[in-house]
């Protein structure tokens, strides 16, 4: 936060202390998006060429 929103941190925080009370109140919303290009099954995942396996 401080590196990335200065201006924040220096009129909100201003110390190591008050951010370390404020983050733990912080929610978090996580926004994910996933895509399987190819999938394989355990059986055969040694010939497959999946984005999991390489």
């Amino acid at each position: 936060m401080r590196a990335k929103k200065r201006s924040y941190w220096n009129t909100n925080v201003t110390t190591k202390e008050r951010w370390q009370e404020q983050y733990k109140d912080v929610t978090f919303d996580i926004d994910t998006h996933v895509n399987v290009r190819r999938w394989c099954s355990r059986r055969d995942r040694h010939e497959c060429r999946c984005w999991l396996y390489g």
